[in-house]
């Protein structure tokens, strides 16, 4: 009889533990899909490296994040998941509605915030690193580094004019100046040499880097995708009858802080190494960070045969291929504003 009892009793205590176990396993199962908050707000959280689980949800708990239960029952899930050494560190916006699975998933996939950064087409190197350093959440490693520095520490020597790509970068939390360059380094790298691997026959310059100085100066010539091929043509032609290139952005680069908003007829004589008024070729560097549709403008120039382009006014050019047509395109479109024409002015004719 006793045996029998006994036998009841196992049976009903192990009923209840089987019982209490589900319910326990089903709660928990309902919590870690269920919504830590019905608010619709969010807070911004950064789990900074070497940061413990257990300290990272009395964080959460502290910024409102969890309660107390869920602090428990999402410690225990990390544990029984092994989850401890697999958080991210880094900066988070985490809803507050947000279920425990997806606050997981969030943190162990690293899913951090992501800011955009627009590196624009067009800008010069001083402009790149000040739009850079005015960055928030970089930190600023280069302050004190020359470009011939920035530039080994990128792995080439020379100028960083024009080598950085033109698009839009996401940078998170704590990334260095250096981290952003980088990649836009790499980006312009691979597309120019791309763009050069699938030239036209027509090109003339004799590098990729070539290239890069060329399509440097049609993004600062250029106002209408469609000349950009035209513009290209002019000046590729030049080179090859060893003309002067007459490109304003040029000197406009080698006055540097004189410049002012007008060429002025000082200017266009002061003989520095960009001054293509004074000096056949290409300047030795380029003079901004050239855009895509500039690039390949560089490698696939038009096939007319202009040799002077006078802007009218109106973003848009007028192209000629002999200096008579040019010069009466001058008087029409640019007097009385004389220091405005565009390239091939006959500089003892005109000026």
């Amino acid at each position: 009889m006793l045996s029998k009892r006994l036998v009841i009793s196992l049976a009903v205590i192990t009923l209840v533990i089987i019982s209490f176990v589900f319910a326990c396993f089903y709660q928990f199962s309902q919590f870690i899909k269920a919504p830590l908050s019905q608010s619709s707000d969010a807070i911004t959280y950064e789990l900074a490296p070497g940061t413990g689980a257990l300290r990272m949800l009395y964080q959460l708990k502290r910024q409102g994040v969890i309660n107390e239960r869920q602090r428990v029952l999402l410690g225990w899930y990390i544990q029984y998941k092994g989850h401890e050494k697999s958080l991210k560190a880094g900066e988070y916006l985490i809803p507050l509605a947000i279920t425990p699975m997806q606050l997981m998933h969030k943190l162990i996939k690293g899913e951090v915030i992501q800011y955009p950064f627009t590196l624009k087409e067009g800008a010069t190197f001083k402009e790149v690193m000040q739009a850079i350093q005015a960055l928030p959440k970089v930190r600023n490693t280069l302050t004190n580094q020359t470009p011939e520095e920035i530039m080994k520490l990128l792995g080439e020597n020379g100028s960083p004019e024009g080598k950085f790509f033109p698009e839009t970068y996401f940078y998170t939390a704590n990334m260095t100046d250096l981290n952003l360059l980088v990649r836009a380094h790499e980006l312009m790298h691979k597309k120019l040499h791309l763009a050069w691997q699938m030239r036209s026959p027509e090109v003339v310059v004799n590098s990729p880097y070539e290239a890069l100085i060329l399509a440097s100066i049609v993004e600062k010539e250029a106002a209408q995708d469609n000349e950009r091929s035209l513009i290209s043509g002019v000046f590729q032609r030049r080179l090859q009858k060893n003309m002067l290139l007459q490109a304003d952005p040029t000197v406009v680069y080698g006055v540097q802080d004189e410049y002012t908003g007008k060429l002025t007829r000082e200017q266009l004589r002061k003989d520095t190494p960009y001054n293509t008024y004074v000096h056949k070729g290409l300047p030795p560097t380029p003079i901004a960070c050239p855009s895509l549709k500039s690039i390949i403008a560089a490698m696939h120039p038009d096939k007319s045969e202009a040799l002077y382009f006078v802007a009218k006014g109106d973003g848009s050019h007028v192209f000629s291929s002999d200096l008579k047509a040019h010069n009466e395109a001058v008087r029409q479109y640019q007097l009385p504003a004389l220091y405005r024409f565009g390239v091939g002015i006959n500089l003892e004719g005109v000026k």
